[in-house]
């Protein structure tokens, strides 16, 4: 769980700084929500 929640956290301030980083960062979210699971 800590990684999840440390990926997410990760994502949220990087697409901020970098718009080309919202694509992938969408990729990785069904990632993060299978392990979740």
């Amino acid at each position: 769980m800590r990684g999840g929640t440390s990926c997410l956290l990760t994502k949220i301030p990087m697409a901020g700084r970098k718009g080309d980083s919202e694509p992938p960062d969408m990729s990785s979210e069904p990632m993060d929500g299978e392990i979740l699971q």
